[in-house]
């Protein structure tokens, strides 16, 4: 069940994921694609932008190696100036000579946004203990319009989701069994978590809230949180390292993406941002939002700790 299931979020991901190329249609694909080419070709480990942390960056420039050196034994690149940046031709529409390199991205992408679905199951299976719960989640992330969607552009979406998906089902063995290889592993996962895209950072206080749920008030003498902490700050600073060695930087452009993120700051659509993502969120997602509110308020009444956890995140990311 579980194979057919990360078959059809293939499939729904694949479909379409070549569209109006030669052109792009999504304004940040060639921004990125562009950083990506001059990292590869310059063996540059600075990605000079700093809107997004760099492991979007770094995973994407990593996957050019492959491309490159299959390209270089079938004939199709004799050398690295063959793999030409998009140019912007107007306002958010771009054009590429190479197609292949957006298929790379677009891939890149579609792996991570399959792999949150083999995590869904994962953590609704370990989490209540039964496998049917595992495979509905997993199977609403596959038809997910947004995730489905978002698994196919050169954007860090899928790779945020993915740790983020990751670092729960760390926390969820935290709150379990609470060995200390788990609080390494969500440790790691957090920072890694960060390093995609930094609000989503906000796990780690999801991770706290394991701890506390199977700790109790011992939890406060209990040093692995705290270890857990830096480990998630170590991750960050190995796969985000100029935020350190660029800080200035680092921080005006994190602090802009904040402020955009915060106003919705595209042209023709400034400001209201909570209640556009509210109602997107509705008209994409209605009934599965309206189940989990349910199920949210039903584990607060009843006390039910897997429940309160299961909520944490999305409540505190909202």
């Amino acid at each position: 069940m579980v194979v057919c299931i990360v078959l059809v979020a293939i499939g729904l991901r694949i479909w379409g994921i070549d569209y109006g190329l030669p052109y792009v249609y999504h304004p940040d694909e060639p921004r990125y694609v562009g950083i990506f080419l001059r990292m590869f070709k310059k063996c540059d480990p600075n990605p000079e932008m700093f809107n997004y942390p760099s492991l979007f960056f770094y995973i994407n420039t990593a996957a050019y190696v492959p491309y490159y050196s299959a390209g270089r034994i079938i004939g199709k690149f004799e050398g690295l100036s063959d793999i030409k940046r998009p140019r912007l031709e107007t306002l958010g529409v771009g054009k590429t000579s190479v197609p292949s390199t957006f298929l790379l991205g677009r891939g890149v992408s579609c792996l991570f946004s399959v792999g949150g679905v083999v995590l869904a199951f994962l953590i609704g299976r370990q989490l209540t203990g039964h496998p049917a719960v595992g495979v509905l989640a997993a199977l609403m992330t596959a038809i997910s319009p947004t995730v489905a969607l978002h698994g196919r552009y050169i954007m860090p979406d899928s790779l945020v989701m993915f740790f983020l998906l990751l670092a729960f089902y760390c926390a969820v063995q935290v709150f379990q069994y609470g060995h200390k290889w788990h609080y390494i592993a969500a440790g790691v996962a957090i920072g890694l978590v960060a390093s995609s895209k930094y609000n989503g950072s906000v796990i780690g206080l999801t991770l706290v809230l394991a701890h506390f749920l199977r700790r109790g008030r011992a939890g406060l003498k209990d040093p692995m949180l705290l270890w857990a902490i830096i480990l998630s700050g170590v991750a960050f600073v190995l796969t985000t390292p100029y935020a350190v060695f660029e800080f200035k930087h680092f921080f005006r452009d994190m602090r802009y993406e904040a402020i955009h993120y915060s106003i919705n700051g595209h042209a023709g659509s400034e400001g209201h941002a909570f209640v556009w993502y509210l109602s997107y969120m509705w008209k994409n997602e209605g009934p599965i939002v309206a189940l989990a509110l349910f199920e949210a308020i039903k584990g607060i009444v009843t006390r039910s700790k897997a429940k309160i956890l299961l909520a944490s995140f999305p409540v505190l990311y909202l």
